[in-house]
């Protein structure tokens, strides 16, 4: 059995800007970008300014607002704010948490309601099983069988205090909750609302949730590019989106485990506990990177049969659906709304690109 693991890559295009900077005040606008780690992958954030320090500054703060949201969302800190709900899980009485956390369970928790369960923030005990995405496994099914019964988010309960402060319970002992579908794009936009306050033309990349603003500094739409599920050095397709606009892929290669010629990802159904079959990659365009980063994950479990119609039906979603046949190539089925996004041709992913 051979590990392996990988990130979902969308390859980011920039065209490059042409031409010293103007003499004269006031001074052109150009593309400032600060790179770094970010919940727990690489991150890219790009602003247009005229003032560098003015630009720095909005990018400082931008990454600062990540690992903010970062501190209260996740597992691996036994202080977080979503670490203290797992703790008290079964406990009679509701854990308070911040505004942003409480946004964060009640967007995840409207859309395990509007999916049936498709997506689920209180998965955390699958993804325990699993391994994932450190140490990935291949659990037996009576393993899988005994954790399904610590999943269902019916029973992650809210409540709210006299003054409004909002409360938290997992209504049954071993229950966790796990916001790697759903944070990362929370606070993508949260950092998106710290470059506004600067300039209205942005864009941010944290592992492939990408959110942008406005337009580049010639007027041109921002070009993301899809990833090859198969390949890492191509792409499938190459988009143009103009501010606001976010997009956010899930992958069966972002992280797997291959058992035998199968391969076993972290994308598990929470009704089944096993990895979804139909599709090996979906690429979700939302308004906001929230709504795409956690609705990525549903349209990649609902199967072909229903995940497409959804994505169509829904007037502010656009996606691109992968499919591997069994020849190994790959079939693309893409919304109605894409062709107008899209740019051609699609070929090798440019040097260094995340």
């Amino acid at each position: 059995m051979t590990v392996r693991g990988r990130r979902a890559a969308i390859l980011l295009l920039f065209v490059a800007l042409a031409g010293a900077a103007c003499s004269r005040p006031p001074a052109s606008r150009r593309i400032f970008t600060q790179t770094g780690f970010s919940m727990g992958t690489v991150a890219e954030i790009k602003i247009v300014h005229a003032n560098s320090s003015a630009a720095n500054a909005a990018l400082e703060s931008a990454f600062a607002e990540l690992a903010r949201i970062e501190a209260l969302a996740t597992i691996h800190d036994p202080s977080s704010e979503v670490s203290r709900v797992n703790e008290a899980a079964g406990a009679p009485e509701p854990v308070p948490v911040s505004a942003d956390l409480d946004a964060i369970l009640r967007l995840g928790v409207r859309v395990a309601r509007e999916t049936g369960g498709a997506f689920d923030p209180t998965i955390g005990p699958l993804l325990r099983l699993w391994g994932f995405p450190t140490d990935p496994v291949v659990p037996d099914s009576a393993a899988i069988r005994r954790a399904l019964p610590l999943v269902g988010w019916q029973r992650l309960e809210r409540d709210s205090t006299a003054d409004g402060a909002a409360r938290w319970r997992l209504g049954d002992p071993g229950m966790s909750i796990d916001l790697g579908g759903i944070a990362c794009g929370f606070g993508v936009d949260r950092a998106g609302d710290i470059l506004r306050r600067v300039s209205p033309d942005f864009l941010i990349n944290i592992g492939g949730d990408i959110l942008v603003g406005g337009v580049k500094p010639d007027s041109s739409a921002w070009s993301v590019a899809i990833q090859d599920p198969r390949d890492p050095a191509r792409f499938v397709m190459t988009l143009r989106l103009r501010g606001p606009a976010a997009l956010s892929t899930s992958g069966d290669y972002e992280h797997f485990v291959m058992h035998g010629d199968i391969r076993e990802h972290h994308l598990l159904d929470p009704k089944t506990g096993w990895p979804g079959r139909d599709f090996c990659s979906v690429t979700v365009i939302a308004p906001d990177c929230a709504r795409a980063d956690v609705l990525s994950k549903p349209a990649f479990l609902l199967g072909k049969a229903r995940a497409f119609d959804w994505v169509e039906n829904d007037p502010d979603l656009e996606g691109v659906f992968i499919v591997e046949n069994a020849d190994a190539s790959l079939a693309i089925r893409e919304t109605s709304g894409v062709a107008k996004l899209k740019q051609s041709p699609a070929g090798p992913a440019s040097a260094g690109a995340p």
